[in-house]
């Protein structure tokens, strides 16, 4: 909330000021990014606004000990009004003091990871109606896909993949799936059977297993879906 911040109105330098600090705390506390960057630029018709409201979202994970695929979201907004008629509009007196709350949870988090991922979301463009909200909402971090490709053909569900190539670039995705060409890809996929956890690995090394999933792969019915697809 200093003066140099010149009030964190979005799209103004010290918007751009107080993004930059906050990322340089995101990166010595340890927090990592989801995707390639923390940085998630916007541009949403706000609910107070005639015009569109650019803005950056600032937003990194602490990836959780023992349940690293469940999440739960912080959140604080860093934008405020700016400059009016000369008149800094600091907004709170003590640091911004939402933001600097999630700054000393993402440092308590980061030495200390808790057992369910955490997601810190640093929003922008708030003041004029909740924009950075709406827009992580509509651009999410981490995309849940269930059943995506379950009633279609090979060919069909080709196409969706290739679709889904493009959506999921930048996010964590966690997959339900029963055709396992879906999950072909995936960095790790965890096999259930009975309401359990019964198997964890690529694709690849679960083959090598020889367990459930191997079992479910060797299956006529699979075989013949993943000839059959493009």
């Amino acid at each position: 909330s200093a003066d140099d911040m010149e009030g964190r109105l979005p799209g103004t330098r010290g918007g751009a000021k107080a993004r930059a600090y906050i990322l340089r705390r995101y990166k010595e506390t340890g927090i990592q990014p989801i995707g390639d960057s923390f940085e998630r630029p916007f541009s949403i018709r706000g609910r107070a606004s005639a015009t569109d409201q650019n803005g950056v979202n600032i937003v990194g994970v602490v990836r959780g000990r023992r349940a690293p695929d469940r999440y739960l979201v912080i959140t604080a907004h860093f934008d405020h009004l700016g400059v009016r008629d000369g008149q800094i509009f600091n907004g709170a007196d003590d640091n911004a003091s939402g933001v600097a709350a999630l700054l000393a949870v993402a440092a308590r988090l980061s030495a200390n990871p808790p057992e369910h991922s955490m997601v810190l979301a640093a929003l922008d463009a708030e003041e004029s109606g909740l924009n950075g909200s709406q827009a992580f909402l509509k651009d999410p971090p981490i995309l849940l896909l269930d059943e995506a490709t379950s009633d279609l053909d090979a060919e069909s569900e080709f196409l969706v993949q290739q679709a889904l190539s493009e959506l999921t670039k930048g996010r964590t995705v966690l997959v339900i799936a029963h055709r396992l060409a879906t999950v072909r890809n995936a960095d790790r996929v965890l096999v259930l059977a009975g309401g359990r956890f019964v198997e964890g690995g690529t694709y690849e090394e679960l083959m090598r297993i020889d367990g459930h999933f191997a079992a479910l792969a060797r299956r006529p019915e699979t075989l013949r879906l993943m000839l059959d697809a493009p």
